[in-house]
């Protein structure tokens, strides 16, 4: 199944399968999408562990609920 094929996130996107090993990477928890930490425009650290979030509205629901 590709990228186009998958049923879009609670964002939009999908799970993203990118390149791999260039740079490091880290997962969006609440959609699962590939997103660039050094990029990353949304951030947050929760328990002294940092997360990074494809968009704003990922950001938002974990902050909501961390534990999900």
């Amino acid at each position: 199944m590709t990228h186009e094929q998958q049923s879009p996130s609670c964002c939009g996107h999908g799970p993203s399968a990118g390149p791999r090993g260039a740079h490091a990477k880290a997962i969006d928890p609440v959609c699962g999408m590939t997103v660039d930490p050094a990029t990353a425009k949304h951030r947050h650290q929760h328990d002294g562990q940092d997360y990074f979030f494809c968009g704003a509205r990922c950001k938002e629901r974990f902050i909501a609920d961390p534990a999900r």
